[in-house]
């Protein structure tokens, strides 16, 4: 839902068409558009099992097997990205469940990520284009969306790796029963995610999915260099070894991912600020933490 103007109109067209054209069984089907008073609306299915974040928490005690879930969420990244087109805003909240399957949803910035032409070079000094350019959460954000400059990025537009990156924190996501920098203000997550600090793997993770193969996956999709972020068909290849190591565990006890906070809970983080490694030389740091740049400001109240 987004806030009619003549700008706004122009963009929302042009995002009920392109996402009108995605046919993928883990795709949300768009239904139609409306403007109601002020208001344009996109219109799709009613997921009655909620988005992957809801449907999880209420299999937290069960055997459900989340790899399968995260294979089907990359399948309808990789057919999105087949067409060029980008989400840009992926993360659990917008990940539904129909039928016990997966549907990815909210392409409010992926359109724009696709066609350069609909946002002009100038998107800092076009409040409203910034809301759509820069709407996704900065739980899930790679570092060149934060500070384009800082990481050799053009502008802050989503792009297929600036997707895997946030790919990873999903499966981190999903995989945890957490989401990425739980308990964390804006400031503390800004300044993390430039330096190159990542979420903290709890080891109870593993009787959920979280082995070592698909840790090692994470740590590149988190890379602050976006050339090197693994391509979708090999975060896929991944999922599929670990399916079988998946089932191998079934006769250990089951830790349900609340346990697993328990046994990491957030203090750890705060550890790994001193202790953390990152995959690479973390970029150059000042000496007071980064500020949120102040586009950010009215954009993340932080809902997850």
């Amino acid at each position: 839902m987004f806030h009619s103007s003549s700008t706004n109109r122009s963009l929302f067209c042009k995002e009920a068409v392109a996402w009108k054209h995605l046919r993928h069984p883990n795709i949300l089907p768009l239904l139609g558009a409306t403007l109601r008073e002020h208001e344009l609306c996109l219109i799709s299915e009613w997921m009655d099992q909620g988005n992957i974040k809801q449907y999880l928490k209420r299999k937290e005690n069960s055997e459900l097997n989340r790899i399968e879930l995260l294979v089907e969420v990359v399948d309808g990244l990789s057919y999105m990205h087949g067409l060029q087109v980008v989400h840009g805003n992926l993360k659990g909240a917008n990940i539904y469940i129909k039928n016990f399957h997966v549907c990815i949803a909210d392409f409010g910035v992926s359109t724009i990520a696709r066609h350069e032409s609909w946002v002009g070079t100038d998107t800092m000094s076009t409040p409203s284009l910034v809301s759509f350019t820069l709407g996704g959460n900065i739980r899930w954000m790679s570092p060149e969306l934060l500070d384009p400059p800082r990481f050799n990025a053009p502008d802050p537009r989503p792009t297929k790796e600036s997707d895997r990156f946030a790919l990873g924190m999903v499966i981190y996501e999903v995989l945890c029963g957490k989401i990425p920098y739980d308990g964390w203000d804006i400031d503390r997550i800004n300044d993390a995610i430039l330096k190159g600090i990542r979420p903290y793997r709890p080891k109870a993770a593993t009787h959920l999915g979280l082995f070592d193969e698909l840790w090692d996956i994470l740590q590149r999709c988190w890379d602050e260099r976006s050339e090197v972020r693994p391509e979708l068909h090999i975060i896929r290849a991944c999922l599929d070894e670990v399916t079988p190591m998946w089932h191998a565990r079934k006769h250990m006890p089951l830790i349900s991912a609340d346990d697993a906070a328990s046994l990491y809970p957030s203090s750890q983080y705060s550890h790994s600020l001193s202790t953390s490694t990152p995959s690479r030389s973390p970029a150059p740091s000042d000496p007071s933490p980064s500020p949120v740049p102040s586009y950010f400001q009215s954009r993340y109240s932080d809902p997850q």
